[in-house]
């Protein structure tokens, strides 16, 4: 049994292998317990949602499993039922980036929050969902900004695409994507929303396997991010993906990308302003700018915006505890 702490997901087998992969690399000893895998489709709504007999069996599993050690619950719903079943009795509990909204109150938000106040840390992967939680009541002292990371899939990036790919679900603006679109000499495609209106300038692309997302967006030239509120944490693990293959990003300027999204890496642009969307898309198009900011977001997936370096900081905030 692993000596460090244990970590709780409902990640895919490919997120699985990146974690371990990124341990090694940060010599940090850790122990994960999952759920059953997910089926890994990229496009389909709701493909990370898990029931909640799944959750609390593995809350339960990893309560009879710590044996003492620390709790790093990467999987916010069950590290809440961890903290709800344990009330601070049992082992200490690490709450990864659990999804708070002032304006719901309903029993997701209610298990978070109370969750969250039994929890002896809690990070978050924006800034803004950290003052949100302050705002909800939890006690700044225990909260951290903590950047998520991802591994960089290669050593240098291949030469950019002519088309632009646009993934997500989550708070996705795709009516301001499709009218910046018009009049773009590029092939905009989208991973995501079930249909698209007719005569839309978008082009939709069925589900796809995560690898072959990956290969989709390194064949593009730019990642685009539209967002239709500023106020939610979405769209970091986009961007993210998009650093770890060598594309830049252009993104709506929110709560999810201001803290992964510089100007070296991307273009930050505001909500529901199509002008100012289409004219960030004509610029990361030039096929010299497209290089740049691929080159350098590139270089954040291996340095600061590296899953090496995030497993570092959530095992260093578990063992300090």
């Amino acid at each position: 049994m692993s000596h460090g702490p244990l970590w709780l997901a409902d990640w895919s087998d490919s997120e699985d292998a990146d974690f371990h992969i990124a341990c090694a690399a940060a010599a940090v000893e850790a122990e994960v317990l999952r759920s059953a895998p997910l089926g890994g489709l990229v496009g389909v709504p709701r493909h990370r949602l898990r029931t909640w007999p799944a959750y609390l069996a593995l809350a339960l599993r990893a309560l009879r499993r710590s044996q003492g050690r620390p709790i790093v619950a990467w999987q916010p719903l069950a590290g809440a039922a961890v903290g709800l079943l344990a009330r601070g009795r049992g082992p200490r509990l690490v709450l990864l980036n659990p999804l708070l909204e002032p304006e719901r109150h309903g029993f997701r938000q209610r298990l978070l929050l109370s969750g969250a106040r039994h929890a002896h840390r809690v990070l978050f992967f924006t800034r803004g969902g950290l003052e949100t939680a302050v705002t909800l009541g939890l006690n700044r002292d225990r909260l951290a900004f903590v950047p998520l990371g991802v591994r960089a899939r290669r050593e240098a990036p291949s030469p950019p695409g002519r088309y632009l790919l646009a993934a997500g679900r989550e708070e996705r603006d795709w009516d301001t994507l499709a009218a910046a679109a018009y009049g773009l000499d590029a092939e905009v495609r989208v991973l995501g929303p079930p249909s698209l209106p007719p005569g839309s300038p978008l082009h939709l692309l069925p589900p796809v396997h995560r690898e072959e997302f990956l290969a989709l967006l390194e064949g593009a030239a730019a990642l685009v991010v539209p967002l239709r509120r500023t106020d939610r944490t979405a769209g970091q693990l986009a961007v993210l993906d998009a650093m770890s293959v060598g594309r830049g990003v252009v993104a709506t300027r929110a709560q999810g990308t201001e803290d992964y999204v510089r100007p070296s890496t991307g273009r930050l642009v505001p909500a529901r302003d199509a002008a100012a969307l289409r004219a960030a898309l004509r610029e990361v198009l030039v096929p010299g700018v497209a290089s740049a900011l691929g080159a350098a977001a590139l270089a954040a997936a291996q340095g600061p915006f590296s899953l090496e370096r995030f497993v570092a900081a959530a095992d260093a905030e578990a063992r300090g505890l």
